[in-house]
């Protein structure tokens, strides 16, 4: 419940920026919290299945980890030739955010009690209802509400293309769930 929450989440947040209720601690920012504090609840009742399963994982996808690996050593290294060290170390805080969510995306799909490829399915659902909400509130937006970023754009946020890039990926969720569901093929067209 956690994982799907803070998915739908970061990608509303990315997309059309949730409000900040409390200073700038926000709803996405306690679901993330919820997140880890029940990745450790688990980590420590299955003593350890997590990091099994996401070893196993990655021992599939070598190629895959030796990129992340290499960009992350790319990013450290380039750390030395800042000319604010302290501000290039704040894009870590994402990194680490994103290291852990892949670490729970990691083990949502290998515990999965239907399998991988259900567990896929609901992800493909979660990302392009999560890419609905975000295209309703941008239009909402645009139409309602008076903006202070670019009045000729739908884009609820400063970067549009960040924007569109979320309503494409959820595009492309969605279709795919569509396709891989067991609808008859006239209802996967209409949808």
């Amino acid at each position: 419940v956690f994982f799907h929450l803070v998915l739908s989440l970061m990608l509303i947040d990315w997309a059309v920026g949730l409000p900040q209720p409390v200073g700038s601690i926000g709803i996405y920012e306690v679901a993330f919290v919820l997140l880890g504090l029940s990745a450790l609840a688990r980590l420590y009742f299955e003593k350890g299945t997590i990091f099994r399963n996401i070893f196993g994982i990655l021992r599939t996808s070598k190629w895959s980890a030796l990129a992340l690996a290499t960009y992350l050593l790319m990013g450290i290294v380039t750390l030395f030739y800042a000319q604010t060290p302290r501000y290039a170390l704040t894009k870590y805080v994402v990194v680490v955010q994103m290291l852990f969510f892949g670490a729970c995306l990691f083990y949502y799909i290998s515990s999965y009690e239907k399998g991988h490829k259900t567990a896929l399915k609901t992800m493909y659902y979660n990302i392009g209802l999560s890419a609905t909400i975000s295209a309703l509130w941008g239009f909402a937006e645009y139409f309602f509400f008076t903006t202070d970023v670019y009045p000729p754009i739908i884009s609820p946020i400063v970067d549009y293309n960040q924007y569109t890039t979320i309503l494409l990926i959820g595009l492309v969720s969605i279709v795919f769930f569509l396709i891989k569901s067991s609808l008859s093929p006239v209802k996967k067209y209409v949808f």
